[in-house]
């Protein structure tokens, strides 16, 4: 044993670090993730207290329950046609068990790690997001973005997201239950984590923020149940959900024209004819799409201008007319030879990006909304579109589970499943677009069946019971803001989703009967 042999001091030093690289490595770098499992692997194999580990997870609930769930998917095997799927499949998810397992069969030796492991995660992901916005702006390097989802440098900015929700929660609990003289730093983190969130604008990311503050206004409330209080809360909230459903109502209605359709010019200054769609209503801030259209002149005058063919795809695999004429457009100018010559270098740019519109050049969650807008009321074709494409992979989704809603399809026939339904109804998504659910509960049911998705979410009440009985509010944030992720996005089929889930889980579930801060201890007791 590790523990006899250099003393228990080196032991659990080891072993923290190897948790500390686990929760830095995250918003890093999957390099390091896999090492740090390496190296806890490696320390619980030398340790050798096979006896003391049995004891500790045949105690724990959360880890029979995941086991169970390990158990039934490796069952699903025996009616799945593709195992080479399969395989890759468990091995994707092994850490969503391996990392719960560890933490549980070696925890960490008391609150000080565990303080300094999440003020180390929100370091991490703090320096990360200084370096991903200066980034951006050109603070410092050259790099060249197609768009603002390339922010995220080091991995995929809808799973940053999560983890800046979760530094957020961590740094604003720091400031609310810490006394130490640095936790108004805290509530900095806090502003700047928000800054982030609404600057990336990640759809995923604002409702996992969101969602994550409304619960723990309603854990203070809960708790505290301070009347008075509760009243002016709910009051704001109430008011809040008023103000927000009306901007959305008044931000969704159809545009305004800014300009006459009385008397549509027949012919362009080169005296060629117009021709309009009358029959096509689409706005493009507030002007008409398919009005004012002459392609001939377009084609000709792109064509000199640009290095992107006309009748060719722009960077993001768009058709390029079509973005050309929505770009113009947006600038009010009609689409023919002196539209397009009045184009500067940097929108030929723009719309070489895939950039349709100069609403979408606007910073911050608004751009992303314009962009929404735009999707909902006027696009017919789901390619592209992130809304339009979820209610396509959900559809499709949910005729799957209805022919195996008992035992599912089986871990290995999820992708297979997915293609066939897809050329069964004839979707009108292309090749590339044709993904899984985008939603954790239905991959779950869809691939294990019932009985896979009751021991899912059995095991997610479990942890959400427990933590909130204990008042462990940290716990209980984690758990919405990865609850909500699973609602818009398949969290737990990337190793940097499962790792981030499996992590935070493992962690809470096996320091589960203390505090994470020593001065988080409420005066009230919850009944």
């Amino acid at each position: 044993m590790l523990s006899k042999r250099f003393g228990n001091s080196v032991y659990h030093q080891l072993v923290f670090i190897g948790y500390f690289s686990l929760a830095v490595g995250m918003p890093l770098s999957k390099i390091i993730l896999s090492l740090s499992m390496m190296w806890l692997a490696l320390i619980l194999v030398l340790q050798g207290d096979f006896k003391r580990y049995v004891q500790r997870i045949e105690s724990n609930g959360f880890v029979l329950l995941l086991l169970a769930l390990w158990a039934w998917s490796l069952l699903t095997f025996a009616w799945s046609s593709d195992l080479d799927f399969a395989l890759k499949d468990f091995k994707d998810k092994l850490p969503l068990f391996i990392i719960p397992l560890l933490f549980v069969a070696q925890p960490l030796e008391g609150n000080k790690q565990y303080q300094i492991i999440l003020g180390g995660f929100v370091v991490a992901v703090f320096v990360t997001s200084i370096i991903n916005v200066g980034s951006y702006v050109h603070l410092w390097g050259d790099r060249v973005y197609d768009d603002i989802r390339g922010m995220s440098l080091f991995l995929s900015h809808i799973r940053y997201a999560l983890m800046v929700s979760t530094a957020a929660a961590i740094a604003g609990l720091w400031f609310q239950k810490s006394k130490h003289r640095w936790k108004w730093f805290g509530l900095v983190l806090f502003g700047w984590f928000s800054f982030y969130t609404y600057y990336a604008q990640v759809l995923s990311g604002v409702l996992t923020f969101g969602g994550m503050i409304v619960v723990w206004i309603a854990l203070e409330l809960s708790i505290r149940k301070n009347r008075a209080l509760s009243k002016v809360v709910i009051f704001l909230g109430i008011l809040g959900v008023g103000v927000v459903t009306y901007a959305l109502v008044v931000f969704f209605q159809p545009e305004k024209l800014r300009i006459s359709l009385d008397h549509l010019p027949e012919k362009t200054k080169e005296g060629n004819l117009y021709f309009h769609r009358t029959d096509k209503n689409q706005l493009e801030n507030g002007y008409p799409v398919y009005y004012f259209l002459c392609q001939e002149e377009m084609k000709r005058e792109w064509n000199r201008r640009s290095s992107f063919p006309y009748d060719s795809l722009d960077a993001k695999g768009q058709k390029l007319e079509g973005t050309l004429i929505r770009y113009l457009t947006s600038k009010g100018l009609y689409k023919d030879a002196a539209g397009v010559q009045a184009l500067s270098p940097t929108d030929i740019s723009h719309i070489e990006q895939g950039i349709p519109s100069i609403l979408s050049l606007k910073k911050g969650f608004g751009a992303r909304l314009a962009g929404l807008k735009n999707e909902l009321m006027y696009s017919n074709d789901p390619n592209g579109q992130s809304i339009a494409q979820r209610f396509e992979y959900w559809k499709t989704g949910l005729k799957i589970l209805k022919s195996n809603f008992l035992l599912g399809v089986g871990a290995g026939d999820i992708d297979r499943a997915f293609q066939q339904q897809y050329e069964h109804d004839k979707s009108k998504l292309r090749p590339e677009n044709r993904l899984r659910t985008h939603n954790q509960y239905l991959s779950f049911f869809i691939a294990l069946g019932l009985v896979g998705f009751l021991l899912f979410v059995a095991t997610l009440i479990y942890f959400w019971r427990t933590n909130f009985k204990q008042r462990n509010y940290l716990a209980i944030l984690f758990m919405t803001i990865s609850l909500l992720s699973f609602l818009v996005e398949d969290t737990l089929e990337t190793q940097m989703g499962v790792t981030f889930f499996a992590f935070f889980f493992g962690l809470f579930i096996s320091y589960s009967e203390r505090r994470i801060w020593n001065e988080m201890e409420p005066k009230d007791h919850i009944e």
